[in-house]
Parts: structure tokens; sequence; C-alpha cells
């Protein structure tokens, strides 16, 4: 249990905001038996901040909702069935999702940089 505390405060970075999901510990230490490593994810705070703003203002469909969820667990997670056992949906639904979100923020993303 040591190396594995060891292991997880040594790559974390100093800025790290843990947020104290039982979750995600559950994935770092799975990561760390299976991998040896855990790759921290932390989150844009540009992007929270935008996501909420969208989720409070109604201005996301479920779809969007559920496709940008799924990008994020897939980021943290790496695998597509990690995100479908965590969702509790389809592999080939969560992938849909994943795809759809990802092609459309690179959309997104190439549009502000080519003006």
């Amino acid at each position: 249990m040591s190396e594995i505390g060891r292991i997880i405060s040594r790559p974390q970075p100093a800025d790290y905001s843990w947020p104290a999901n039982i979750r995600e510990l559950e994935q770092c230490v799975r990561q760390i038996l299976l991998n040896g490593s855990y790759k921290w994810q932390q989150a844009d705070a540009k992007q929270s901040s935008e996501f909420l703003q969208q989720t409070d203002q109604g201005e996301l469909s479920a779809g969007q909702l559920l496709a940008r969820y799924c990008s994020s667990l897939h980021r943290r997670l790496g695998t597509f069935e990690a995100v479908a056992k965590v969702t509790k949906l389809d592999r080939r639904t969560i992938k849909k999702h994943i795809v759809q979100f990802d092609n459309k923020h690179a959309q997104v993303n190439n549009a502000v940089e080519y003006r």
C-alpha cells in the first residue's frame, strides 16, 4: 500500500485540485496496479466554467451533455470500456458520443485558430 501512496503523490502536480472523488481514486489505484503509473488530468478551469455556465443556462441538449460527460470520462479513464462501466452504457454508444464531441470540439478549435 505504501508503494501506491508514493506513486500517487510523486507525479501529482503541485496545483492538482483533488476532487475527493472516490471513483477517481479507484481508477487511480487500478491504473497503478495494472500499469505502475497514473496520468493526472486536471480539467481546464476555463472549459469547466464555460460548461457549467452553458448547463445552468440550459444551452446544452441531453445529447451534448452526454457526449461531453463521456469525453471527459474517457480522458480520465483511458478506455471506452471503462467509460461504459461507469455510465452503464454500451461501449459502442460511448464511442459514438466521444467521437461526436471530439470532432465538434476540434472543428471549433480549428475555426478559432484560423481567425
